[in-house]
Formats: structure tokens, C-alpha cells, sequence
């Protein structure tokens, strides 16, 4: 198991934190467009998938959990290559 911590990596904490800036994902479901014009469904099922999950708030203070998944070439995938980056020399 490996593991990071933000007392011995302090890049770590304004990385984290950048979780903030991405994109939020827009429901879609499949099937409809923003027409509302019936189109057919294709789904795909390969390449790498990222998950980013945890706790969240809302604009009016409430609180909940929240999980977004993505494929590559995503603001999410693009911030998880950062992430990666940049934080190759913490992992013990």
C-alpha cells in the first residue's frame, strides 16, 4: 500500500483543493438530446475510468456526498493527471 501525506508533501493540500475548479458534470441521460428529439443510444465501455468521491456541499450550506466519474480527456481525468504528477515524489 502506498500513501501520501500533506505534512511531508505540502504541494499536496493546494492540489487537493483544486478538486474545486473542476467542471461539474451535467446529467445526460441516454437517449435524449437538448433538442428533445429522440436519437439513438450507443454506449461504450472501455478505456480508463476516473472516480473522484467524497463528501460536498451545496450552495445553501447543506451537506452530502458526491461521485463523479469520467473517461479520459475530461477536466476530471485531465486534473487526475496532475494530481499524479505532481505528486510522485510523496508516495511512501
Amino acid at each position: 500500500m502506498q500513501q501520501a501525506d500533506s505534512i511531508t508533501c505540502p504541494a499536496m493540500r493546494r492540489l487537493i483543493g483544486e478538486m474545486k475548479r473542476i467542471e461539474p458534470l451535467q446529467p445526460d441521460p441516454p437517449g435524449f438530446s437538448d433538442k428533445d428529439i429522440l436519437i439513438d443510444i450507443l454506449i461504450t465501455m472501455d478505456g480508463t475510468l476516473f472516480t473522484l468521491e467524497g463528501p460536498g456541499n451545496f450552495s445553501d450550506s447543506h451537506s452530502g456526498r458526491f461521485m463523479m466519474e469520467a473517461n479520459v480527456g475530461t477536466p476530471l481525468a485531465q486534473w487526475a493527471r496532475r494530481i499524479e504528477d505532481a505528486l510522485t515524489t510523496c508516495w511512501k
